[in-house]
């Protein structure tokens, strides 16, 4: 009389399908043969007949090393025997469970094909903010109106060139709202990629060669050349599983042939300063020294990186 097995229906034939892998459960009741429990090594009784070792043996010749399967692409791929457990459920009788995996994160299965080279899984997660935030501006792009009280000494308006808050000892400047873009970006990364040499290099993205930050050089995450700048990088994860890290980015708005009154017009990056110089000038006609904006700077404050080094998946802009 053989050793016998039957496969629990209810139990066994589950399948976990997620972005990177599959798990497939297999579950069979053992029956061993009464006459058919020595077992050629002593070394094995402990506490009496090895019919435990016996069920593990019949176990290995029933269940396969791998099962073929197929992912959403409907390519094959090879799920390999991750796991084995046995238990007693009466005298003679087993219930095992083999778990079969095929998962790109952790290296499981997929022998005999190609394994993902991307440094990323193919999605991202994304939060963002617009806004939400002032910022002081000290020069308005036009001067719409000027008028002058009845009872005013100067009998002339001076020109101020659109300083605000403007006197004799200074401009004052006004609150507007902020309107930045900042977006947070958590990548999924491949354990294999993120090394101590790539954390040092998502550093020297944020410091950049002069250690006063950077901007995109290339086109990035719909993104011109000068708008993103990575703030900052959080995250990790052990080095079996994927390492999820989140980028901080914030985007500001390129100036192009900017209207700009009594100075001619101005082209920018978004993240670069446009710096006025407010400077007292005798008004000879309203026969007063006022601040006037003199000078205007535009300042390359941050040096360009190509933020694509960062491999993320391709995503629609």
């Amino acid at each position: 009389m053989a050793h016998k097995f039957i496969e629990i229906y209810k139990d066994s034939r589950k399948q976990r399908i997620s972005k990177t892998g599959q798990k497939h459960t297999i579950v069979a009741a053992l029956i061993l043969d009464d006459y058919n429990l020595s077992y050629p090594d002593n070394d094995v009784e402990i506490y009496g007949q090895s019919d435990d070792i016996v069920a593990l043996q019949y176990a290995y010749q029933i269940m396969p090393s791998v099962r073929i399967s197929i992912n959403s692409d409907l390519q094959k791929v090879v799920l390999v025997l991750d796991s084995l457990n046995i238990n007693q459920t009466g005298p003679k009788e087993y219930r095992v469970t083999a778990e079969y995996v095929y998962d790109t994160n952790t290296g499981t299965g997929g022998q005999g094909f190609a394994q993902p080279t991307s440094a990323t899984l193919p999605f991202l997660k994304i939060n963002f903010t617009i806004g939400g935030g002032t910022k002081v501006v000290y020069k308005s792009l036009e001067v719409l109106d000027m008028d002058v009280s009845d009872d005013a000494d100067m009998l002339f308006i001076p020109d101020i060139y659109g300083a605000i808050g403007v006197s004799e000892d200074g401009v004052q400047g006004t609150e507007v709202p902020d309107s930045t873009l900042r977006v947070q970006v958590t990548a999924y990364y491949r354990p294999s990629f993120v090394t101590f040499s790539f954390v040092k290099t998502l550093r020297d993205l944020i410091a950049g060669p002069s250690n006063y930050g950077t901007y995109n050089s290339t086109p990035f995450l719909g993104g011109e050349v000068g708008e993103v700048q990575l703030r900052s990088v959080s995250g990790g994860g052990t080095v079996v599983d994927v390492i999820p890290l989140t980028f901080d980015f914030f985007y500001g708005k390129n100036v192009t042939d900017r209207a700009d009154e009594n100075f001619p017009d101005v082209t920018a990056k978004g993240l670069d300063l446009i710096d006025y110089v407010f400077l007292p000038q005798w008004d000879a006609t309203a026969e007063i020294t006022i601040e006037k904006p003199q000078l205007r700077y535009v300042h390359r404050l941050y040096d360009p990186v190509d933020y694509n080094i960062l491999q993320f998946p391709a995503v629609t802009v």
